[in-house]
């Protein structure tokens, strides 16, 4: 397990942020909220493409992304589960970022038992303390602040 200080450094040398959804499936034709899904970026070199070295530093960065994951969650079993996504060979391009190429780790929070159950306190809680012990890490809620959305662009 990683320390503190290592996981403050590589938020703030990547640029780590997440965003936080209700995760939706289809219940007997009803959308259904059945816990959460965050999305945690983090920034990719200014040079990003899937070379072969690139797709090395990709891995590098999703591994680093996922012992920051690993180090949010919480520590005590719950009637909740996490799920992080295995590392996907694509790089995101999104506009509350200004389009600077990062990569993404999911976390799921869930139902540890009845998988299509609607979100309960337990999985709220679970969200909640997640997203506050990233900010409290120093990763930032969608995007790091003061970043131009559109750089590139001319302003009037």
């Amino acid at each position: 397990m990683i320390d503190e200080a290592t996981v403050r450094n590589r938020i703030q040398q990547h640029r780590v942020c997440w965003e936080c959804a209700p995760l939706i499936e289809m219940r007997e034709r009803s959308r259904v909220p059945i816990g959460f899904e965050m999305h945690l970026f983090g920034r990719h070199s200014a040079q990003a493409t899937l070379t072969q070295k690139g797709f090395s530093d990709a891995q590098a960065l999703y591994q680093k992304l996922k012992e920051i994951a690993l180090f949010a969650l919480p520590k005590d079993v719950r009637p909740s589960r996490y799920e992080i996504d295995e590392f996907r060979a694509t790089i995101y391009f999104r506009p509350e970022s200004g389009s600077v190429p990062e990569i993404q780790l999911t976390v799921r929070v869930l139902h540890r038992e009845g998988y299509f159950d609607s979100i309960d306190d337990c999985e709220t809680r679970c969200a909640n303390e997640i997203q506050a012990r990233l900010r409290a890490l120093g990763a930032r809620q969608n995007a790091w602040a003061g970043e131009d959305p559109n750089p590139g662009r001319k302003s009037s």
